[in-house]
């Protein structure tokens, strides 16, 4: 095969293939920590993310001989791995080169396969982080079904709101939406008309702003939820504020699953609670039992609950996120080879400079043909739920 062929004559082929990709829209990507520590790590390995737990009261001061025998904590953590592992291929013969070469479409061709692989990457990254982050969240506000900003900015002051009562840092706070809700988020008056705005950036170049604290990002990949099958659990304990674990007589056919909404009825004289609380984990709601019980993403339960409150599934939703960077960790490196090498012919490794994704592309020689590999690794965890909440649409 000539040189011109190899893969250092392809890098600006494949550069251009980046520049499309990273040109288009990938809200989570760009909003969500990436973290840098565990992209040396195997996949199936498991990272350890440690979680530094909220202070508790402060003590009274007084002088004393000695400094009194307190200040240790007992750091928690949460464990991730790197579970996904894929490859998008590549693959010419020489008849099929030479006719394109002959007919000058070769390279133009070769970028967009390019781009077309990195795309497909980008979007199955995005899917994972936008479930990751649904699945992870602490509470949700808005009505499934209906697309939100139809009218106002009532939406964005409500999560606000969620993540300012779970005592959510207000740094890097970020609100990933879907493509209609950025279209009615883009169509209000008051953010299009620069007088009220002050500034004409999402009327003249439909760059989206900050609202309510959040840096609003859009995504093509926003999770759809679809509901378990349970219409409803009585509950036979009276669960106190922050409990996650809330235990059910599993007297109600159907299936609760990890996103679904749920909301507290007050059948047993409880206080009213307007909440839309996020499972955490479900099952199958006929095999919970009387002592079985399904478990909330913290902060859990912000009213007391008595015995014999009902709790219900919401409908199946639309998740839009709203969360702080810090919340959501996304781990991304290309794909690993022995040391020894394998059979590829060449190998080397791209970063996109805008998202900071890396990607293997490894280059093969069959017969008659020549086959071009472009892998990466990855994986996403919503590691703290109290700073996620979703927006439903």
């Amino acid at each position: 095969m000539s040189t011109q062929n190899t893969l250092t004559g392809l890098i600006p082929i494949i550069q251009e293939a980046l520049d499309i990709v990273s040109a288009e829209k990938i809200g989570f990507i760009n909003s969500v920590a990436i973290n840098a520590k565990a992209e040396g790590a195997a996949k199936d390995e498991t990272l350890r993310i440690p979680i530094v737990p909220a202070a508790s009261a402060s003590a009274s001061w007084a002088p004393a001989q000695t400094a009194p025998d307190t200040g240790n904590i007992t750091v928690g953590y949460v464990d991730m791995s790197i579970d996904v592992a894929k490859t998008q291929p590549v693959r010419w013969n020489g008849e099929e080169e030479k006719g394109l070469r002959n007919a000058g479409t070769y390279e133009s061709i070769m970028r967009d396969r390019f781009a077309q692989a990195f795309r497909m990457h980008r979007n199955e990254m995005e899917a994972v982080i936008g479930i990751a982050a649904k699945n992870g969240a602490s509470r949700a506000y808005g009505t499934a079904g209906t697309t939100p900003f139809g009218s106002d900015i009532t939406a964005a002051m409500a999560l606000q709101k969620i993540l300012d009562d779970n005592g959510c840092s207000e740094l890097d706070r970020y609100l990933v939406i879907d493509t209609t809700a950025a279209f009615n988020l883009g169509s209000l008056v008051h953010l299009t008309q620069v007088n009220t705005a002050g500034s004409d950036a999402l009327l003249r170049r439909g760059v989206l702003t900050e609202l309510a604290g959040f840096k609003i990002m859009k995504s093509g990949q926003v999770a759809y939820h679809t509901k378990g099958t349970m219409t409803g659990q009585d509950g036979t304990a009276i669960e106190p504020v922050g409990e996650v674990n809330i235990a059910v007589d599993g007297g109600t056919s159907g299936t609760i699953l990890p996103g679904d909404i749920i909301t507290k009825g007050n059948e047993g004289a409880g206080a009213v609670d307007a909440n839309k609380y996020v499972v955490a984990s479900g099952g199958t709601a006929t095999t919970v039992g009387s002592s079985g019980y399904f478990t909330l993403n913290t902060p859990g339960v912000l009213i007391i609950t008595a015995v014999t409150d009902e709790y219900t599934i919401g409908s199946s939703y639309r998740a839009n996120i709203a969360f702080q960077k810090q919340a959501i960790q996304f781990v991304e490196r290309p794909l690993a080879f022995p040391a020894g090498g394998d059979a590829a012919r060449d190998r080397t490794i791209v970063t996109d400079p805008i998202s900071g994704l890396s990607f293997s592309v490894s280059m093969y020689g069959e017969y008659g043909q020549m086959h071009y590999s472009i892998g990466c690794c990855y994986t996403a965890k919503a590691i703290k739920p109290d700073n996620i909440a979703i927006l439903l649409g």
